[in-house]
């Protein structure tokens, strides 16, 4: 069975966000995924320290202040990495599920034949 945190959940959102959407504002990122801006903050900071987030000057940007959140071939790894693992979380969540909905069902005929 996964161990996957909510941490890693969020950091796979942020990552799968990034990709392709390298010029986006944390503001954007946080109102995207709906979380605060406080922890999309700390998330982008940590993917960074980890080395799988980059981050570039935009300079194209009108905004001067402007950032890119480039993906470092780190960052796609941990990215794949996490995805395979909330597959593996959700397949296990799925079967647990599937077993309970089973057992209420059984319940139910049971019931429906006193």
């Amino acid at each position: 069975m996964s161990n996957l945190k909510r941490s890693d959940e969020t950091m796979l959102q942020i990552l799968q966000a990034l990709d392709g959407k390298a010029d986006i504002s944390q503001r954007d990122l946080a109102r995207e995924l709906k979380i605060s801006l406080g922890a999309t903050n700390f998330c982008i900071n940590a993917l960074i320290e980890k080395g799988f987030v980059k981050l570039d000057r935009f300079y194209k940007s009108s905004n001067k202040a402007g950032y890119l959140y480039v993906l470092t071939p780190e960052g796609i790894q941990a990215r794949l990495n996490l995805t395979r693992e909330f597959i593996q979380h959700k397949r296990a969540e799925y079967a647990r599920l599937e077993q309970e909905i089973a057992e209420l069902q059984g319940t139910l005929e049971a019931e429906a034949k006193k």
